[in-house]
């Protein structure tokens, strides 16, 4: 930056004062021989001219200061944001691949019950599909299929349908401990962190199909399904017009008692539905 005064040589031009110092000046300042206010005199310069180059050159010090302080702490920002959009990133990567797997069915363990289940259905329906064991010893072969196929064909199919549902599958035993494998399959509905509506067994799953139960959460006020003639009633209606004697499956929902509240079976009242205490 230029200065106000200039030196003046007969057969030279006028040149104006700057703050810059020589690698010599340099060397004695730093070890304070000279002032840089000596060093400007020294220059020629006057001493007023001096003094208002020594405010300058604090100025643009300062400038320089403020403008690393600021750089260095505009990189710490961004290396703190930069780090928390990785963590989230790696986290929705994570848990989409889960449902990737799973059709959009999240699997979850119980200790994780009360985040992915209580405290998400204060936003949204949460439903909850417990699922069979391997190798169940009071499920018969026909039972057992009916099980995995509504676990890996229909509920998954509707996850991606209904997708401002949440859904989760979790095995029966580890959700509760004694859970009768006659009571499956069971699909518990939760909504503001408590249990509204369920489907137990298979009787009242009825037709294993994904238009059934499509159809019956939307009856239950789960989803807003577009199927609006009961499957079930569809199905009974073709057996009659063919001839032929379908007879429902008697696998039905047992009647579980121990250190559990009875899960209600009435859909219409809300108020009737108790919940387990093992599970909420």
């Amino acid at each position: 930056m230029e200065g106000r005064g200039v030196t003046n040589y007969s057969s030279n031009p006028s040149h104006g004062y700057t703050t810059k110092t020589t690698e010599f000046d340099d060397e004695l300042m730093k070890r304070k021989i000279i002032t840089f206010e000596q060093a400007m005199l020294a220059k020629g310069c006057s001493a007023e001219e001096a003094k208002r180059l020594v405010k300058l050159k604090q100025q643009q010090e300062a400038s320089k200061n403020q403008t690393s302080i600021s750089s260095s702490l505009t990189g710490t920002k961004k290396n703190s944001t930069q780090e928390k959009e990785s963590e989230a990133i790696d986290e929705f990567r994570s848990r989409r691949l889960l449902q990737l797997q799973h059709g959009n069915v999240i699997p979850i363990s119980r200790p994780e019950w009360n985040k992915e289940v209580n405290d998400a259905s204060h936003s949204q329906w949460v439903v909850i599909l417990l699922t069979c064991n391997a190798s169940a010893p009071n499920m018969n072969p026909y039972h057992h299929e009916i099980c995995l196929k509504i676990e890996q064909d229909i509920v998954p199919c509707l996850a991606s349908k209904y997708s401002e549902v949440k859904w989760v599958r979790i095995p029966s035993k580890s959700a509760i401990e004694n859970w009768p494998d006659d009571n499956l399959p069971t699909i518990f509905c939760y909504r503001h962190g408590q249990l509204k509506k369920q489907l137990v067994g298979l009787e009242e799953f009825g037709a294993i199909n994904v238009d059934s139960l499509d159809y019956k959460l939307g009856k239950l006020g789960v989803v807003e399904s577009d199927i609006e003639i009961d499957p079930d009633c569809l199905e009974k209606q073709n057996n009659v017009h063919n001839g032929t004697n379908m007879e429902t499956s008697t696998y039905g929902r047992s009647k579980f008692q121990g250190g559990m509240a009875t899960f209600a079976t009435s859909n219409d009242n809300d108020d009737d539905l108790s919940d387990y205490d093992d599970v909420d």
